[in-house]
Protein backbone atom coordinates (compact mmCIF):
# COMPACT_ATOMS: atom_id res chain seq x y z
CA UNK A 1 0.00 0.00 0.00
CA UNK A 2 2.49 2.47 1.07
CA UNK A 3 4.63 1.83 -2.00
CA UNK A 4 1.52 2.20 -4.33
CA UNK A 5 0.68 5.19 -3.00
CA UNK A 6 4.15 6.56 -3.57
CA UNK A 7 3.65 5.45 -7.37
CA UNK A 8 -0.02 6.66 -7.67
CA UNK A 9 1.88 9.96 -6.43
CA UNK A 10 3.53 10.13 -9.66
CA UNK A 11 6.91 9.67 -7.16
CA UNK A 12 8.19 6.41 -8.06
CA UNK A 13 8.40 4.30 -10.97
CA UNK A 14 9.41 0.48 -12.13
CA UNK A 15 12.42 -0.88 -13.49
CA UNK A 16 11.25 -3.77 -15.54
CA UNK A 17 13.50 -6.93 -15.90
CA UNK A 18 15.19 -7.52 -19.12
CA UNK A 19 12.76 -10.19 -20.24
CA UNK A 20 9.84 -8.26 -19.54
CA UNK A 21 8.42 -11.47 -19.05
CA UNK A 22 5.12 -11.96 -17.38
CA UNK A 23 4.53 -13.44 -14.06
CA UNK A 24 4.34 -17.20 -14.12
CA UNK A 25 1.68 -18.67 -12.25
CA UNK A 26 2.22 -19.03 -8.72
CA UNK A 27 4.70 -15.80 -8.50
CA UNK A 28 2.96 -13.48 -6.96
CA UNK A 29 1.75 -11.20 -9.74
CA UNK A 30 -1.53 -10.55 -10.14
CA UNK A 31 -2.95 -9.57 -13.21
CA UNK A 32 0.03 -10.10 -15.83
CA UNK A 33 1.43 -6.72 -14.85
CA UNK A 34 5.53 -6.46 -15.46
CA UNK A 35 7.69 -7.77 -13.32
CA UNK A 36 10.52 -5.22 -11.85
CA UNK A 37 12.36 -3.52 -8.78
CA UNK A 38 9.95 0.13 -8.07
CA UNK A 39 12.20 3.35 -7.81
CA UNK A 40 11.85 6.66 -5.71
CA UNK A 41 11.90 9.02 -7.93
CA UNK A 42 13.33 12.13 -6.81
CA UNK A 43 12.91 14.69 -9.03
CA UNK A 44 9.30 14.43 -9.10
CA UNK A 45 9.25 14.17 -5.06
CA UNK A 46 11.20 17.54 -5.31
CA UNK A 47 9.35 18.74 -8.08
CA UNK A 48 5.83 17.86 -6.33
CA UNK A 49 6.84 19.39 -2.79
CA UNK A 50 7.69 22.88 -4.44
CA UNK A 51 11.11 23.20 -2.30
CA UNK A 52 9.23 23.36 0.85
CA UNK A 53 11.63 20.09 1.36
CA UNK A 54 14.83 18.37 0.00
CA UNK A 55 16.51 15.41 -1.07
CA UNK A 56 19.34 14.74 1.37
CA UNK A 57 18.80 17.58 3.63
CA UNK A 58 20.71 15.34 6.74
CA UNK A 59 23.45 14.89 4.17
CA UNK A 60 23.97 18.47 1.91
CA UNK A 61 27.95 17.47 1.83
CA UNK A 62 27.13 13.79 0.21
CA UNK A 63 24.66 15.58 -1.97
CA UNK A 64 26.93 18.29 -3.18
CA UNK A 65 29.93 15.61 -4.01
CA UNK A 66 30.00 13.92 -7.25
CA UNK A 67 28.57 10.93 -5.45
CA UNK A 68 25.58 11.32 -7.58
CA UNK A 69 27.50 11.78 -10.65
CA UNK A 70 27.17 9.37 -14.16
CA UNK A 71 30.55 7.48 -15.26
CA UNK A 72 31.30 6.98 -18.76
CA UNK A 73 29.80 3.68 -18.50
CA UNK A 74 26.37 4.40 -16.87
CA UNK A 75 27.59 3.49 -13.26
CA UNK A 76 26.89 5.37 -10.47
CA UNK A 77 30.17 7.26 -9.31
CA UNK A 78 31.35 6.19 -5.20
CA UNK A 79 34.01 7.83 -4.21
CA UNK A 80 34.79 7.61 -0.28
CA UNK A 81 32.44 9.61 1.27
CA UNK A 82 33.11 10.76 5.36
CA UNK A 83 30.77 8.49 7.34
CA UNK A 84 30.87 5.56 5.16
CA UNK A 85 33.60 3.15 5.99
CA UNK A 86 35.91 1.88 3.79
CA UNK A 87 34.37 -1.54 3.11
CA UNK A 88 31.52 0.76 1.94
CA UNK A 89 33.04 2.31 -0.97
CA UNK A 90 30.69 0.31 -3.80
CA UNK A 91 27.64 0.72 -2.01
CA UNK A 92 25.02 2.30 -4.22
CA UNK A 93 22.77 5.38 -2.69
CA UNK A 94 20.24 2.06 -1.96
CA UNK A 95 22.75 0.46 0.52
CA UNK A 96 23.10 -1.83 -2.35
CA UNK A 97 26.47 -3.03 -3.28
CA UNK A 98 27.03 -3.34 -6.85
CA UNK A 99 28.80 -6.80 -6.33
CA UNK A 100 25.69 -8.14 -5.10
CA UNK A 101 23.35 -8.91 -8.41
CA UNK A 102 25.04 -9.24 -11.52
CA UNK A 103 22.93 -6.65 -12.96
CA UNK A 104 22.94 -3.67 -10.41
CA UNK A 105 25.35 -1.50 -13.17
CA UNK A 106 22.57 -1.93 -15.68
CA UNK A 107 19.73 -0.93 -13.14
CA UNK A 108 22.15 2.16 -12.39
CA UNK A 109 22.17 3.21 -16.08
CA UNK A 110 18.34 2.70 -16.16
CA UNK A 111 17.68 5.07 -13.32
CA UNK A 112 15.99 8.34 -14.30
CA UNK A 113 18.17 9.79 -12.16
CA UNK A 114 21.05 8.76 -9.86
CA UNK A 115 19.53 9.83 -7.07
CA UNK A 116 17.01 7.23 -7.13
CA UNK A 117 16.55 4.28 -4.66
CA UNK A 118 14.63 1.00 -4.43
CA UNK A 119 11.58 0.93 -2.94
CA UNK A 120 10.67 -2.61 -4.03
CA UNK A 121 13.46 -5.02 -5.22
CA UNK A 122 12.33 -7.74 -7.18
CA UNK A 123 13.54 -11.00 -6.28
CA UNK A 124 12.17 -14.18 -8.24
CA UNK A 125 11.48 -17.56 -6.52
CA UNK A 126 12.69 -19.09 -9.91
CA UNK A 127 14.93 -17.29 -11.47
CA UNK A 128 15.91 -17.49 -15.38
CA UNK A 129 17.94 -20.48 -15.88
CA UNK A 130 21.06 -18.17 -17.18
CA UNK A 131 20.66 -16.12 -13.89
CA UNK A 132 23.74 -16.18 -11.21
CA UNK A 133 21.20 -15.05 -8.55
CA UNK A 134 20.14 -18.09 -6.50
CA UNK A 135 16.24 -18.75 -5.59
CA UNK A 136 15.01 -16.85 -3.52
CA UNK A 137 14.21 -18.25 0.11
CA UNK A 138 10.21 -17.89 0.36
CA UNK A 139 11.07 -16.48 4.38
CA UNK A 140 12.08 -13.24 2.53
CA UNK A 141 10.46 -13.30 -0.46
CA UNK A 142 6.52 -11.51 -0.51
CA UNK A 143 3.81 -10.99 -3.85
CA UNK A 144 3.26 -8.13 -5.38
CA UNK A 145 1.91 -6.31 -8.26
CA UNK A 146 5.67 -5.89 -9.47
CA UNK A 147 6.59 -10.15 -8.77
CA UNK A 148 7.55 -11.44 -5.52
CA UNK A 149 10.54 -9.76 -3.73
CA UNK A 150 10.82 -7.71 -0.62
CA UNK A 151 11.30 -3.87 0.42
CA UNK A 152 13.86 -1.64 -0.02
CA UNK A 153 16.25 -1.11 2.86
CA UNK A 154 14.60 2.56 4.00
CA UNK A 155 10.68 1.72 3.93
CA UNK A 156 10.90 -0.88 7.07
CA UNK A 157 11.54 1.77 9.45
CA UNK A 158 9.23 4.66 8.51
CA UNK A 159 6.36 2.10 7.76
CA UNK A 160 6.78 1.03 11.37
CA UNK A 161 6.91 4.67 12.49
CA UNK A 162 3.82 5.21 10.52
CA UNK A 163 2.25 2.57 12.63
CA UNK A 164 3.04 3.79 16.22
CA UNK A 165 2.00 7.33 15.01
CA UNK A 166 -1.85 6.35 13.90
CA UNK A 167 -1.67 3.86 17.38
CA UNK A 168 -0.69 6.76 19.43
CA UNK A 169 -2.19 9.60 17.32
CA UNK A 170 -4.11 11.08 20.05
CA UNK A 171 -1.29 11.36 22.80
CA UNK A 172 2.10 11.03 20.90
CA UNK A 173 3.72 12.82 18.10
CA UNK A 174 7.09 11.91 16.66
CA UNK A 175 9.78 15.01 17.09
CA UNK A 176 13.00 13.31 17.30
CA UNK A 177 14.95 10.32 15.41
CA UNK A 178 17.74 9.14 16.17
CA UNK A 179 20.56 6.69 14.89
CA UNK A 180 24.18 6.40 14.43
CA UNK A 181 26.34 8.76 12.37
CA UNK A 182 26.54 6.18 9.34
CA UNK A 183 22.94 6.00 8.91
CA UNK A 184 22.75 9.63 8.40
CA UNK A 185 23.43 8.87 4.31
CA UNK A 186 21.88 7.42 2.60
CA UNK A 187 19.39 5.39 5.11
CA UNK A 188 17.71 8.16 6.43
CA UNK A 189 18.07 10.82 4.10
CA UNK A 190 16.13 7.85 2.20
CA UNK A 191 14.38 7.11 4.96
CA UNK A 192 12.92 10.79 5.53
CA UNK A 193 12.15 11.31 1.03
CA UNK A 194 9.98 8.21 0.72
CA UNK A 195 8.05 9.00 4.08
CA UNK A 196 7.45 12.27 3.19
CA UNK A 197 6.26 11.57 -0.58
CA UNK A 198 4.04 9.24 1.34
CA UNK A 199 2.31 11.95 3.32
CA UNK A 200 1.58 13.96 0.18
CA UNK A 201 0.48 11.28 -1.81
CA UNK A 202 -1.74 10.12 1.15
CA UNK A 203 -2.81 13.85 1.61
CA UNK A 204 -0.74 13.77 5.68
CA UNK A 205 1.40 16.40 4.99
CA UNK A 206 0.17 18.74 1.98
CA UNK A 207 -3.60 18.43 2.47
CA UNK A 208 -5.01 17.29 -1.38
CA UNK A 209 -3.21 13.52 -2.26
CA UNK A 210 -0.66 14.35 -5.01
CA UNK A 211 -1.36 13.22 -8.15
CA UNK A 212 0.79 11.54 -11.17
CA UNK A 213 0.41 14.48 -13.07
CA UNK A 214 1.53 16.99 -10.01
CA UNK A 215 4.36 18.50 -12.39
CA UNK A 216 2.65 18.95 -15.34
CA UNK A 217 1.26 22.79 -16.23
CA UNK A 218 -2.04 22.21 -15.17
CA UNK A 219 -1.74 20.92 -12.42
CA UNK A 220 1.32 23.20 -11.04
CA UNK A 221 -0.96 25.38 -8.85
CA UNK A 222 -2.71 22.29 -7.03
CA UNK A 223 0.92 21.10 -6.04
CA UNK A 224 1.78 24.74 -5.30
CA UNK A 225 -1.16 24.86 -2.61
CA UNK A 226 -0.64 21.76 -1.60
CA UNK A 227 2.87 22.68 -0.57
CA UNK A 228 1.93 26.00 1.10
CA UNK A 229 0.21 23.52 3.63
CA UNK A 230 3.77 21.36 4.01
CA UNK A 231 4.51 19.47 7.41
CA UNK A 232 7.72 18.15 7.84
CA UNK A 233 7.65 14.22 8.67
CA UNK A 234 10.12 14.61 11.75
CA UNK A 235 11.77 17.78 12.84
CA UNK A 236 14.87 16.85 15.01
CA UNK A 237 17.21 14.25 14.20
CA UNK A 238 20.39 12.81 16.24
CA UNK A 239 23.10 11.10 15.60
CA UNK A 240 26.15 9.52 17.95
CA UNK A 241 29.36 9.31 16.89
CA UNK A 242 31.70 5.58 16.85
CA UNK A 243 33.50 4.43 19.62
CA UNK A 244 36.79 3.23 17.93
CA UNK A 245 39.53 0.12 19.38
CA UNK A 246 42.76 0.23 18.22
CA UNK A 247 42.00 2.79 15.33
CA UNK A 248 39.26 0.60 14.31
CA UNK A 249 35.82 1.35 14.93
CA UNK A 250 33.80 -1.19 17.36
CA UNK A 251 31.81 -3.35 16.08
CA UNK A 252 30.27 -6.46 17.00
CA UNK A 253 31.48 -8.17 13.37
CA UNK A 254 35.19 -7.00 14.13
CA UNK A 255 34.72 -8.72 17.45
CA UNK A 256 36.31 -5.70 18.64
CA UNK A 257 33.94 -4.62 21.05
CA UNK A 258 33.88 -3.98 24.88
CA UNK A 259 31.60 -4.92 27.14
CA UNK A 260 30.05 -2.65 29.78
CA UNK A 261 30.77 -4.78 32.90
CA UNK A 262 34.25 -5.25 31.17
CA UNK A 263 34.65 -1.46 30.89
CA UNK A 264 33.18 -0.69 34.45
CA UNK A 265 35.31 -3.64 35.39
CA UNK A 266 32.36 -5.49 37.35
CA UNK A 267 32.36 -8.94 37.87
CA UNK A 268 29.44 -10.88 37.19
Amino acid sequence: FRILKIMEGGMAYIIPENEMRQSPSGDGNEGGNVEGSVYFDVRAFECITEGKTRYGKLAPDVVASDFFSWTDNGANVNNHIDGLDENQSDITNDGENLGERDNSLQILRQKRDPRDFCLWKYRPRNPHPSSSSPPEPLSVSYPSPWGTGRPGWHVECSAMIERLSRDFETTHEFRIHAGGVDLKFPHHANEIAQAEAFGVANGGFGGASASAGACDDQSKSESESQAKRWKEWIPHWVHTGHLYVKGRKMSKSLKNFVTIREMLGVSK
